[in-house]
C-alpha cells in the first residue's frame, strides 16, 4: 500500500482526518466472488507455498494492450480527435452494469488513521475541490464517474441506513459530444498555465494531469467492519505486484514465482555440485581432463580446461538469469573464483603472440584466459556484497592479462599495413583476432561495471587508464580493405574502452586530471580526416569522433551527483520516502536522511550549482587546451589541430539539442567564450591575426550549427501531430514560442522548466532513446539522466531568484525546487512517485532543442553575427575582413534572416576595400543576401558594376556571375542596361578566363534561342524578340561616345558569330531575326531628326551588326533604306544618315547581287552631300568629319560597283584639287584669308578621301584623266594659270604624293591657324594612307617644327597642331598594331591556308612596316619629351604613342621602359595606368634589359614629378603611398633578384661626393632627390627579410663608413664646437635622446649621461655662407638617410632580432608592421628640410649630424655587442625598440670626432678613453613612440 501514499489526502469526515486511499482494482478482486465468474489467467491463483504468496496479475499482457486501445478510442471520441460513435452505448452499457439496486454490499474492516497533515502539505489542492485521484482519471472514466452513481455506507453506519450518494449533481448532466479543443494563445510572453488571480501559479508548474500514481485505476470503496485491536497483524514487508515475471525484492533478490523459484532451486544446487567437482578433479588430475597442470614462473599451476570452462559458465548463468545469483553462498563463489584464477594468471605470464611465430596457440590461451575473466568479474558484480568476492590480487591478473593482449595482439594487429607481413598472418586468422578483441571489450564492459560499484586499487586505476587511453586514440585504418579487425568491430571495442574511462572519471575525481591530459597530450594520433575520424554511432545520432563523445562524457558525469546513487540503498528508499511525505519540506533542504547525513554543509540546489560549476570548468579545460593547441596551425599544416578543432565543433554541433547529449551545449559555450576573448576585449590585443582569424572561422563555424539545430527543430515541430496527445500539443505550443524571433513572444520562464515540461520530457524519454529497457542500471544512462537533472534545478534556481520583497519568488518555483530537489538527491524518486506517458523519439529531440535553445550557444547568435560585421570593418588586416565576410556568408546561406537590411547596407563600403580578398568575399556574401532578399539590389548594383573591371581576376570573376543572377532576376530594364554593359569590357579582358566567362555569360543573356515557335507559343516568341532588340538598341545607344565599350561590343558580336561560339548556327539565326525586328522597326517609327530619335538608335545598331558580320543583311532590307539618302538641311540629321552609310559600306561588297539602281542612287545622293559636309567639318562639326569618313569609306566601296563609279569619284577630286591648287602660293595669301572656310573644306575633303581611299591602286587612270581636267580649267575655264596647275598637267608617281604636295603648303606659318591645322590634319590623313611619305624629309621637318614650336612656345595654337600631328600618329600606330595582331592571331592549327597567311602577315616586310619602324625611332624623343612635361591631352595621347610603339616593338624596351616608369607616376590616372600597364608588360618580357634603366627611370620620375607637378615628394601626401608603386609591383612580380639589385643600386644614388655636391637654388636638387628616393624606399612593400637587411647595410654603410664620417670630420675640423647649443634640433627627438642616453660608461658600465656644455657666448664661425650651405646639405641628406633606416627598422620589427637580423632569416618573408604607415616617415624628415632658413639653422644641423657621429663617445669601436647589450639593459632598456638598435649601432660608429688625427679616415678601435663626468637628467631620459613597436600583428 505504500505505493499510494503520494500525498492524497481525503477529509473523510470534514475534519482533516487522513485517509489511506481504498485498495485498487487488481488488489480487491482477489479476495472477491469475482475471481469464479470472469475468465482470468491461471496465475490468479496463488500456488500453494511456504513462503509469501505472489501477488497476481488480472490480465495478460495483450490483454491489458487491448483494453488500452479500446479505452483510448473513447477518449479521443471525447477529446474531438475521432469520429467515431461508440461514446454513448458504451456509457449506458457500463452505467447498467453500475446500477447500485444490481449491486451487492460488502462490510470490511476499518483502516488506522493517521494525524492530520498540515495546512501547507504539498499535496493541498490548488483548485480547493477535487482529488488527484480523481484529476487522474482518464477522460471516459472522468465521464463514468460523473454520470454513475455510487452509493457506499461509511465507517459506523449501518447497512440499512440511507447510502451517501457521490456525484449526484453531476447524475442529470448531459452527455457532451465529442468537439476539438481550440489552441490557446497568450500575448506578450505570458505562460500559458497562468492564472489571472496569481502570477505564478503552482499548477502552473504542478499541473499532473500527465503525473499519476503508479497504480492509476478505478477504486472500490468498501464499507468499514468493526474490527478488535488484538485481531491487529502486523506486516512488516508487503510485497507488491509487477506484471514482469521476475521482480526485485529489497535486497536486490528476485522474487519468483512458486514454480520459477523450484527451478532456480535446482539450479544452484547444480552449480554447487558442479563446483564441488570440479574442486575434486583439481586435486586429483587423473579423475578427468577438466583440469591440467602447466609449469609457470610461479610454480605448477592447474589451469581449468576450455570444455570444463564453457560448462560452468552455462551452470552460473542459468542461476544469474534466473536472479538469484546474489543468494550464492560467499563461500561457493570465492570457490569459483579460485578455480578460474590460474588460467588468467598462467596466460598472463605467457608471451602470446610472439613476431613471425604462429598465434594459433596464444589465440586459443587468450580466449580461454579471457572467458575466465570474464565469469570471475561477472562474480563479483552480481554476487554478494562482501569484500571477500573482490580481492585485490584477482582484480589486478585480470587487468594485466588485458594488458599484456592489449600490447602484443590488439595494437599491433591496428597498427599493421598491407605491406606489412604481420597484415597478411593476422588476416588469415581474422576471425579468430575477432574473438579475441570482443572477449576482451566484454571484460572492458564489465570493468566499467565493477568500477561503478567498488573502489580499485589506484594501480588498478592507472593501467586501466592507460590502456584505455592508448585504445582511443589509436588510429585504425581508413578502410575495411585495411583493418584486420574491421571498423566496426574495433569502434565497438573502442567504446569499451571508453565506458571504463568514463567511469574511471565520473567515480574517481583525483583521476581527472591526468585522463584529461592522456587525451589531449595524445591528440596528434587522431585522423583530420571526416571519413575516417567519425565512427562513434549512438542510438540515435549521426556519427561524431570517439573522443568528441568521450568528451561530451566527462562533461555529463561531472555533472552528474553521484551521491544520489552510491549513498542511498533500495530498502531505505520507501521508509526516507515516508519521512519526506511527513516533514515541513522547504526549498533548499535536503530532503533524505542519507543526504542530510552526508552533505550537511551542502543544501541541494547549492550542490546542483557546483555541479554544473564543475561541469562548465571541465569543459573550459577541454576546449582551451584545443584551442591552445590549434593556434597558429594552419589547416594545410603538418600537425592536425587545426583540422581536429574544426572536426570536435562539427561533431558538437551534429548533436547539439540531442537528448543524449546535453554537454555538447557546455563545451560549445565554453568555445564560443574562448573565441570571443580571441578578438574582442583586452585578451585580444595580444592575439595574433592567424589566432583571430582562427577564431572568427570556428564561430562562424559553431553560428552555422546553431542555425542547422534550429532547422532541425523546425522539421521536428513540422513533423508532429499537435493533436495526437497532450504533450505534443504542448510541445507545439513552446516550440513555436521558443522559435520566434521576436523576443516579446519568447517562451515562458514558466513554461519552459515546469515540472510537467520539456525537461521532464527529456528525463523521461531517455531510456527508450538510448533503447534501454526501464530501470536497466546503465552508467551512460545514470550520467545523462543526472545531467539533465543537474542543469534543470541550476536553471531554475538562477531563473526564479528573489529579486526583492516586492517580487517574491513565485510559489509555483518552489513547489517545483521540491521536486527538483528530491529528484537530484535520490535518483529513482520520479520512477517511485510517478508514471509519466510515453515520450516518442521525434517529442524527445524537440523537447531537448526547447530545452537547448536557452543555452548561451544558441542566445548568442546575434553576438556572433555582430562580430563578423566588426570583422569586416578592421582596419589593420585584410585577413580579418575577409575572414569577417566569409563567415557572414556562410551565416546568410544558412539562414539570410540573420542579418538585417541597416547591417547588410554597411557591406557596400567592402566592397570599395583595399584589399582583393575582402572583395571577393564581400561579394559572395552580397550574392547570398541578393539571393534571400532581391529587394537588396538596389543598394549594391552600383558597386558590382564597378567591380567588373577590378585590379584583380577574384573580384571580377565573382561580380561577372553575380551579374548574370541579378540580370535573369530584375524586371527593371535599366538595371538589364546596366548589366549589360558593364559585361562588355570584361568580355575583352586579357585574362583568358575572365573575357571568356563574360562572353559566355552575355551569349547565354543575348544569344539564347529563342522559345518554342509552335503556334500556341508564336505571340511570344515575338514579343521575346522585340525585347531583346530594343535592348541592343538601347546598349548602343549608351555607349556610341564611348569607344572602349562600343569596340568590346563589336569584339563580343564578332565573337558570338565565329567558330569559337558555342552556339554559332542558333546565334547566327538569331542575328539575323534580331536585324529583322530592327528593319520593321525603322520602317514603322517616323523620322526624325537628332541622335536620340529612334530611328537613329535602331541604325546605329544595324551598322554595328553590318560592321561584324555583313551577310546577316538581305538586299531587300538594304533597299528600304536608300530613301533616308538625302541632302541635309541640318547637322541633327546626320545622325539617320551616318549610320546607313555604314551599312551601305559594309553590306554592298558581300550580297550575292547588287541592283545596279540601287548602288547608282546611293552614289548619287551621297555625291551630293560631300560639299555639305565638309563645310560642316571645316567649322569643327565632329559628326560631319566621322559622317564624312564613313561616306568617303562607302563611295570608295561602291563606285567599283557602277559603271564609271570611279571616274566620277576621281571628277570630284579633280575639282577640288584645281579649286585648291591655285591658292597654295603665298601671294593667294590674301583671298585665302579671305575665305578660310572654302579653304578649310577642300582640305578637309582632300585629307579625308586622301586617307580613305587606296587611289594609289589607280595612279594611271587618276593622271591620266587629271592632266586634261587640269588643261580645261586653265585654257576653257580660265579658273587657273598653267603654272599654278602644272602639277596636275605634268603628272606625279603617286595620287598621295599630288594630294600631299597640294595640302602641304597650307601648313606653313604665314596661314591662319584653323587652315593650318586642318593642312595638318589632312597631311596626316595621306599619310596614314601612303605611310612611305613620313619618310619624305618635308614632311619629317614639318612635324619636328610642330614640337619644336610647342616646346618652345606652348601657347594654345602650337598645343592644337601638336595635338593634331599626335593624334595623327596615334592613329597610325594603332592601325600597325592591329595588323600586327591580325597576321598574329591567324592560328596555326587551321591548316595549310591559314598558315601561309600567318606567315605572309608575320614575316613579308612591307613599305608600311618601313615607315612605321622610321616614324618611331625619328620622333620617338618627342613623344616622350611632350608626355613628360605636360598633363594634359597633349600628354594623354603622347603617352599612348609610347605605349603602342612598346607593344607594337618598334623600339627596343630600354628606350621606352624609363619614360613609362616615370609616367607611371602621374597624377593623371589614364596617363598612370596606361604607362603601368604597359611597364608591367614589357618587364614580364624584358627584365634584364630593363634593370639596368631603372635608376634612370627613377631620375627622370623624379624630375617628372618636380617640373609637371611641382611636387618633388617621393609619397603622395593625401595616401601616404609610394609614386613608385607602379614599378614597385612589377619588380615584385618578377625576379627576386632583379627586385633586390634594384634597391641596392637605388641605395648608391644616395650617395655622394662631398667635394662634387651641388648646392645651387632654393632648394638643392640633391636633396630633393635623396628625400623622393629615400620616402619610395621607406615605403616599398620588401618581399623578404635579406631585402631589409641589404637596405638597412646600405644605408647604414653611408652614414657611419662613406660620406658621414667624411662630412663630420670635414664639420670638426672647419666648424669648431660651440659652448652653446640651440635647443632645436633637425633630427627626430628619439633620435636624440636615444644617442645622448646610450651612451655606456666602460669602467663601471653604467649610462653615462651626454655632456652639457657650459653656458656660454658662442665663438663666431669664420666660414662662408656657400662653405656652410654644402655642409649644411651633406648633413641633411645623411639625416634623411638615418632617420629612413630607423623608420624601416620599425617597420619590419627589426628589433625583434637584435642588432640585426640573423642570416638564417634572410628566407623568411618579410612582415609589416601596418600600424606604422608613411605619415611617420614624412612628420620625420620634414623638420629636417627647413635647415637652410637661415644661418643659425644650418649650424645647428650640421652640429646636429656631427653629434650623430663623434660626440666624445666613451665607447670603444668594435665592442662585444654582449656587454653592450648587458650595458643597455642596466640602463633601462631593456625595451626592444629601435632605440636600442640605434644605441648598438652608434656605439660601434667609426666616430672621427675630437681626440684623433685628422688625416686619419681608420677607425679608433684603440682610441684611449676621456674621462667625462656624468650629465644631469641623463637617467631620467624616457623615450618615445608613436606606434607600437611590439606589435607585430599584420598579415
Amino acid at each position: 500500500m505504500a505505493r499510494h501514499l503520494d500525498g492524497a489526502w481525503h477529509n473523510l469526515q470534514g475534519n482533516g482526518i487522513p485517509y489511506r486511499p481504498p485498495p485498487t482494482v487488481d488488489e480487491a478482486i482477489p479476495y472477491s466472488p469475482f475471481t469464479s465468474m470472469i475468465p482470468f489467467s491461471l496465475d490468479i491463483i496463488p500456488f500453494p507455498s511456504a513462503g509469501p504468496p505472489t501477488p497476481p496479475s488480472i490480465l495478460t499482457h495483450s490483454q491489458q494492450q487491448a483494453a488500452k486501445r479500446a479505452v483510448g478510442i473513447l477518449n479521443d471520441e471525447i477529446n474531438g480527435r475521432s469520429t467515431a460513435t461508440h461514446l454513448g452505448s458504451t456509457l449506458r452499457q457500463l452505467q447498467a452494469l453500475l446500477n447500485p439496486e444490481e449491486l451487492p454490499e460488502y462490510n470490511f474492516k476499518s483502516i488506522p488513521q493517521l494525524a492530520t497533515p498540515p495546512s501547507e502539505s504539498p499535496t493541498k489542492h490548488v483548485n480547493g475541490t477535487g482529488s488527484r485521484v480523481t484529476s487522474s482519471f482518464s477522460p471516459f472514466a472522468a465521464m463514468l464517474l460523473k454520470n454513475t452513481e455510487v452509493a457506499f455506507s461509511p465507517f459506523g453506519v449501518s447497512a440499512n441506513g440511507p447510502p451517501r450518494k457521490v456525484a449526484s449533481a453531476q447524475q442529470a448532466t448531459p452527455l457532451p459530444q465529442p468537439r476539438a479543443t481550440p489552441q490557446a494563445h497568450t500575448p506578450n510572453n505570458a505562460a500559458y498555465s497562468q492564472n489571472a488571480a496569481i502570477p505564478y501559479p503552482s499548477s502552473a508548474l504542478l499541473s499532473e494531469a500527465s503525473s499519476t500514481p503508479l497504480r492509476p485505476g478505478t477504486a472500490v470503496v468498501i464499507k468499514r467492519a468493526a474490527v478488535k485491536r488484538e485481531e491487529h497483524q502486523r506486516f512488516d514487508n508487503i510485497a507488491l505486484t509487477t506484471p514482469s515475471s521476475q521482480r526485485k525484492a529489497g535486497g536486490g533478490t528476485a522474487v519468483l514465482r512458486p514454480h520459477e523459484r523450484e527451478i532456480a532451486d535446482r539450479k544452484i544446487e547444480e552449480l554447487e555440485a558442479f563446483v564441488i567437482k570440479l574442486a575434486e578433479e583439481r586435486d586429483d588430475l587423473d579423475v578427468t581432463g577438466s583440469f591440467a597442470r602447466l609449469s609457470t614462473a610461479d610454480g605448477e599451476m592447474n589451469v581449468m580446461e576450455a570444455r570444463a570452462m564453457d560448462r560452468l559458465s552455462d551452470k552460473m548463468a542459468n542461476v544469474n538469469n534466473l536472479g538469484r545469483f546474489p543468494e550464492l553462498p560467499v563461500d561457493l563463489i570465492m570457490q569459483i573464483q579460485k578455480l578460474l584464477e590460474p588460467s588468467i594468471t598462467y596466460t598472463g605470464q605467457l608471451i602470446l603472440f610472439p613476431q613471425e611465430e604462429d598465434w594459433s596457440d596464444g589465440i586459443e590461451k587468450a580466449r580461454a584466459a579471457l572467458q575466465a575473466s570474464k565469469l570471475v568479474l561477472a562474480s563479483m558484480i552480481d554476487g554478494r556484497d562482501d569484500y571477500r568476492l573482490r580481492p585485490e590480487d584477482t582484480i589486478t591478473v585480470i587487468i594485466d592479462l588485458i594488458k599484456v593482449i592489449r600490447n602484443e595482439c590488439i595494437m599491433p594487429v591496428v597498427q599493421a599495413r598491407r605491406s606489412d607481413n604481420l597484415f597478411d598472418a593476422a588476416s588469415s586468422r581474422r576471425k579468430e583476432l575477432i574473438s579475441v578483441l570482443r572477449g576482451c571489450g566484454a571484460v572492458l564492459s564489465r570493468f566499467a561495471t565493477l568500477i561503478g560499484k567498488v573502489n580499485l586499487s589506484e594501480r588498478g586505476l592507472n593501467v586501466l587508464e592507460d590502456l584505455t587511453v592508448g585504445l582511443l586514440v589509436e588510429q585504425n585504418s581508413d578502410s575495411e580493405k585495411d583493418s584486420v579487425f574491421g571498423i566496426k568491430p574495433f569502434e565497438l571495442f573502442r567504446q569499451k574502452a571508453m565506458d571504463v574511462l568514463t567511469q574511471i572519471f565520473a567515480r574517481h575525481a583525483e583521476q581527472r586530471p591526468s585522463i584529461l591530459n592522456g587525451i589531449l597530450s595524445n591528440l596528434e594520433k587522431l585522423p583530420d580526416k571526416k571519413a575516417s575520424a567519425r565512427q562513434f554511432k549512438s542510438a540515435r545520432e549521426a556519427p561524431i569522433m570517439s573522443i568528441s563523445a568521450l568528451f561530451m562524457r566527462f562533461v555529463q558525469v561531472a555533472a552528474m551527483n553521484r551521491e544520489s546513487r552510491t549513498n542511498q540503498r533500495p530498502a531505505d528508499a520507501e521508509e526516507q520516502f515516508k519521512e519526506e511525505e511527513g516533514s515541513d519540506y522547504e526549498p533548499g533542504t535536503a530532503t533524505l536522511q542519507t543526504s542530510k547525513r552526508k552533505n550537511k554543509s551542502s543544501a541541494p540546489d547549492q550542490i546542483a550549482q557546483a555541479l554544473a560549476l564543475n561541469a562548465n570548468h571541465i569543459a573550459n579545460t577541454i576546449t582551451s587546451n584545443l584551442v591552445d593547441r590549434a593556434s597558429n596551425v594552419s589547416k594545410t599544416g603538418d600537425k592536425p589541430f587545426r583540422n581536429l578543432l574544426d572536426l570536435f565543433i562539427e561533431d558538437f554541433c551534429n548533436v547539439l539539442g540531442s537528448p543524449e547529449w546535453p554537454a555538447a551545449a557546455i563545451l560549445l559555450t565554453r568555445l564560443l567564450v574562448r573565441m570571443y576573448n580571441m578578438v574582442q576585449g583586452e585578451p585580444a590585443a595580444k592575439q595574433t591575426v592567424v589566432d583571430k582569424d582562427m577564431a572568427l572561422s570556428t564561430m562562424a563555424k559553431m553560428g552555422c550549427g546553431v542555425i542547422d539545430f534550429k532547422h532541425r527543430l523546425k522539421q521536428l515541430k513540422r513533423g508532429l501531430d499537435a493533436s495526437q496527445s497532450e504533450l505534443s500539443t504542448k510541445l507545439y505550443r513552446l516550440a513555436d514560442d521558443a522559435l520566434t524571433d521576436n523576443t516579446k513572444e519568447s517562451i515562458n520562464p514558466i513554461d519552459l522548466y515546469e515540472f510537467d515540461g520539456p525537461c521532464r520530457m527529456v528525463i523521461e524519454s531517455l531510456s527508450d532513446y538510448l533503447e534501454l529497457q526501464r530501470g536497466q542500471e546503465d552508467p551512460h544512462l545514470e550520467s545523462v539522466t543526472g545531467c539533465h537533472v543537474t542543469l534543470w534545478l541550476d536553471a531554475v534556481v538562477r531563473t526564479f531568484k528573489e529579486s526583492s520583497p516586492d517580487a517574491p519568488r513565485p510559489q509555483a518555483a518552489d513547489e517545483l525546487q521540491r521536486h527538483l530537489e528530491a529528484m537530484i538527491m535520490d535518483s529513482r524518486w520520479l520512477d517511485r512517485k510517478y508514471k509519466f506517458q510515453v515520450v516518442s523519439e521525434n517529442q524527445a529531440k524537440l523537447a531537448a532543442g526547447i530545452v537547448t535553445l536557452q543555452a548561451d550557444i544558441c542566445t548568442r547568435l546575434p553576438t556572433i553575427v555582430q562580430l563578423m560585421l566588426v570583422a569586416t570593418r578592421d582596419k589593420v588586416s585584410s585577413k580579418l575582413r575577409s575572414r569577417g565576410m566569409t563567415g557572414l556568408e556562410q551565416l546568410i546561406e544558412k539562414d539570410p534572416r540573420v542579418v538585417n537590411e541597416t547591417t547588410v547596407g554597411t557591406l557596400v563600403l567592402s566592397l570599395k576595400d583595399s584589399s582583393p580578398m575582402v572583395r571577393e568575399h564581400t561579394l559572395g556574401l552580397v550574392a547570398q543576401c541578393l539571393e534571400h532578399e532581391p529587394s537588396l539590389e538596389r543598394r549594391f548594383l552600383e558597386d558590382i558594376l564597378q567591380l567588373t573591371t577590378d585590379s584583380s581576376n577574384g573580384p571580377k570573376k565573382k561580380a561577372i556571375k553575380l551579374l548574370k543572377g541579378l540580370y535573369t532576376g530584375t524586371a527593371s530594364k535599366e538595371n538589364k542596361l546596366n548589366i549589360a554593359i558593364a559585361l562588355l569590357l570584361p568580355s575583352q579582358d586579357d585574362e583568358k578566363a575572365i573575357a571568356e566567362l563574360s562572353r559566355s555569360v552575355l551569349e547565354e543573356l543575348w544569344m539564347t534561342p529563342l522559345a518554342s515557335a509552335a503556334r500556341t507559343d508564336e505571340h511570344q516568341v515575338k514579343l521575346d524578340r522585340a525585347h531583346r532588340a530594343s535592348l541592343m538598341t538601347d546598349v548602343v545607344q549608351r555607349i556610341h561616345k564611348l569607344p572602349l565599350k562600343l569596340e568590346a561590343f563589336e569584339k563580343f558580336l564578332a565573337y558570338a558569330l565565329s567558330g569559337e561560339a558555342k552556339a554559332r548556327k542558333s546565334n547566327i539565326q538569331l542575328c539575323k531575326e534580331l536585324i529583322a525586328e530592327m528593319f520593321d522597326k525603322v520602317i514603322e517609327v517616323d523620322s526624325t531628326t537628332g541622335e536620340k530619335s529612334p530611328q537613329a538608335k535602331i541604325l546605329g545598331t544595324l551598322s554595328i551588326f553590318a560592321k561584324v558580320d555583313s551577310t546577316l543583311f538581305t538586299m531587300a532590307q538594304v533597299d528600304d533604306l536608300k530613301i533616308h539618302i538625302i541632302e541635309p538641311k541640318q547637322s541633327s540629321e546626320l545622325a539617320v544618315i551616318q549610320p546607313i552609310v555604314r551599312i551601305f559600306r559594309h553590306v554592298f561588297p558581300t550580297l550575292p547581287f547588287l541592283d545596279p539602281k540601287l548602288a547608282e542612287h546611293v552614289r548619287a545622293n551621297l555625291m551630293r552631300i560631300l560639299q555639305k559636309l565638309a563645310w560642316w567639318a571645316s567649322q569643327g562639326h565632329v559628326p560631319s568629319r566621322d559622317t564624312l569618313t564613313d561616306v568617303a569609306h562607302c563611295l570608295w566601296t561602291i563606285c567599283p560597283l557602277v559603271d564609271l563609279g570611279l571616274d566620277k569619284l576621281f571628277t570630284a577630286m579633280f575639282s577640288t584639287l584645281c579649286s585648291l591648287r591655285p591658292l597654295a602660293s603665298p601671294k593667294k595669301k590674301e583671298t585665302v584669308a579671305a575665305k578660310p572656310s572654302t579653304v578649310c573644306s577642300f582640305l578637309v575633303l582632300l585629307g579625308t578621301f586622301g586617307k580613305v581611299c587606296a587611289f594609289n591602286e589607280h595612279t594611271d587612270r587618276f593622271i591620266k584623266r587629271l592632266a586634261p581636267y587640269a588643261r580645261d580649267q586653265v585654257h576653257t575655264k580660265k579658273k587657273a594659270t598653267e603654272e599654278e596647275l602644272a602639277l596636275f598637267m605634268k603628272g606625279s608617281s603617286s595620287v598621295s604624293l599630288l594630294l600631299l604636295e597640294t595640302v602641304r603648303p597650307f601648313t606653313m606659318q604665314i596661314y591662319d591657324m584653323s587652315i593650318r591645322e586642318h593642312a595638318l590634319r589632312s597631311l596626316g590623313g595621306i599619310c596614314q594612307q601612303a605611310p612611305e611619305l613620313f619618310m619624305r624629309k618635308e614632311v619629317e621637318k614639318l612635324v619636328e617644327v610642330v614640337f619644336i614650336n610647342q616646346a618652345n612656345d606652348a601657347n594654345q595654337g602650337n598645343n592644337q597642331l601638336a595635338l593634331v600631328v599626335l593624334s595623327t600618329f596615334e592613329v597610325y600606330f594603332t592601325r600597325a598594331e592591329r595588323r600586327s595582331e591580325t597576321g598574329s592571331s591567324i592560328a596555326v592549327g587551321e591548316g595549310a591556308v591559314n598558315g601561309s597567311a600567318r606567315l605572309e602577315s608575320s614575316y613579308a616586310a612591307t613599305a608600311t612596316d618601313a615607315a612605321t619602324t622610321h616614324v618611331a625611332k625619328k620622333f620617338l624623343r618627342f613623344f616622350k619629351d611632350i608626355a613628360l612635361k605636360n598633363n594634359n591631352e597633349l600628354a594623354e595621347t603622347a603617352t599612348s604613342i609610347i605605349a603602342s610603339i612598346s607593344r607594337a616593338g618598334l623600339e627596343h624596351p630600354k628606350e621606352c621602359g624609363a619614360a613609362l616608369v616615370a609616367l607611371s607616376t602621374s597624377s593623371n590616372y589614364h596617363i598612370a595606368q596606361v604607362a603601368a600597364v604597359e611597364h608591367k608588360r614589357i618587364h614580364e618580357k624584358q627584365e634584364s634589359y630593363l634593370e639596368k634603366e631603372y635608376v634612370q627611370a627613377v631620375r627622370m620620375a623624379f624630375e617628372y614629378q618636380r617640373d609637371v607637378f611641382d611636387d618633388s615628394h617621393g609619397m603622395l601626401e593625401s595616401k601616404y603611398s609610394p609614386k613608385l608603386t607602379h614599378l614597385f609591383d612589377a619588380l615584385k612580380g618578377g625576379k627576386k633578384a632583379t627586385f633586390k639589385k634594384f634597391v641596392d643600386n637605388l641605395s648608391k644614388q644616395l650617395d655622394f661626393d662631398f667635394a662634387k655636391l651641388k648646392t645651387g637654388g632654393a632648394m638643392p636638387d640633391a636633396v630633393l632627390f635623396a628625400r623622393f628616393c629615400l620616402e619610395n624606399l621607406g615605403l616599398v612593400d620588401f618581399t623578404t627579410l635579406d631585402m631589409v637587411a641589404s637596405f638597412i647595410d646600405k644605408v647604414e654603410a653611408i652614414v657611419l663608413k662613406d660620406a658621414g664620417p667624411l662630412v663630420a670630420g670635414e664639420i670638426d675640423k672647419e666648424m669648431p664646437q660651440p659652448a652653446e647649443i640651440p635647443q632645436q634640433s633637425f633630427m627626430s627627438t628619439n633620435l636624440n635622446e636615444q644617442l645622448q642616453a646610450m651612451v655606456v660608461d666602460q669602467g663601471i658600465g653604467q649610462p653615462v649621461a651626454p655632456f652639457v656644455p657650459i653656458m656660454s657666448q658662442p665663438a663666431s664661425l669664420e666660414i662662408s655662407d656657400d662653405r656652410l650651405r654644402k655642409f649644411t646639405v651633406a648633413c641633411m641628406i645623411l639625416h634623411m638617410i638615418w632617420e629612413t633606416r630607423t623608420f624601416v627598422r620599425r617597420c619590419y620589427n627589426v628589433h625583434k632580432y637584435g642588432n640585426r637580423i640573423p642570416q638564417k632569416e634572410y628566407a623568411k618573408p618579410a612582415q609589416r608592421n601596418n600600424f606604422i604607415n608613411g605619415k611617420d616617415l614624412w612628420d620625420r624628415l620634414t623638420p629636417i628640410m627647413g635647415a637652410l632658413d637661415s644661418r643659425e639653422t644650418m649650424i645647428k644641423c650640421c652640429y646636429d649630424f656631427s653629434e650623430l657621429l663623434n660626440v666624445d663617445r666613451e665607447v670603444k669601436v668594435g665592442e662585444d655587442e654582449d656587454g653592450l647589450d648587458a650595458a643597455l639593459m642596466d640602463a633601462g632598456y631593456e625595451t626592444p625598440t629601435e632605440n636600442g638598435d640605434d644605441a648598438r649601432r652608434s656605439a660601434s660608429i667609426p666616430t672621427s670626432g675630437r681626440g684623433r688625427k685628422r688625416k686619419s679616415n681608420v677607425s679608433l678601435g684603440n682610441t684611449p678613453k676621456k674621462s667625462r663626468g656624468r650629465l644631469q637628467g641623463a637617467k631620467n631620459k624616457k623615450r618615445s613612440s608613436r606606434t607600437p613597436d611590439d606589435d607585430d600583428d599584420s598579415d
